[in-house]
């Protein structure tokens, strides 16, 4: 048991030390979403995407850890923002993507941020 919770703890500071170049990629994408296109916006895309899918293993694989002493993050709305942003993504609505992006999305970001700095802490 003690294993599992250090490589959980490990995860989340691996997660911790990639956030702020998800999120810095997150609001760039989110820009060129918004009108701004320009050649590698959709591979950019992907990238962002992949590194989002990464973040929310690491949650799911850290969920017991982080919400050992309280329910920091809310799993319905989580669950909810990924299906809205794979509807968007597969109806190829740049809009919706880019406000999940810097909505719903970010906001999870950055509660698993806050809720991984104070089990490390």
């Amino acid at each position: 048991m003690e294993d599992l919770r250090k490589e959980q703890l490990e995860a989340l500071q691996a997660m911790l030390d990639y956030i702020p170049k998800l999120r810095k990629g997150m609001e760039t994408v989110a820009k060129e979403l918004s009108g701004e296109r320009l050649a590698d916006t959709n591979e950019y895309l992907k990238k962002v995407i992949e590194g989002l899918n990464w973040v929310i293993e690491v949650y799911n694989g850290t969920s017991f850890l982080i919400n050992e002493k309280e329910n920091n993050l809310d799993k319905d709305a989580i669950n909810k923002a990924c299906i809205d942003f794979s509807d968007a993504y597969k109806n190829g609505d740049s809009t919706a993507q880019a406000m999940l992006l810097t909505g719903a999305l970010a906001a999870f970001i950055t509660d698993f941020e806050n809720a991984a700095n104070a089990v490390i802490a």
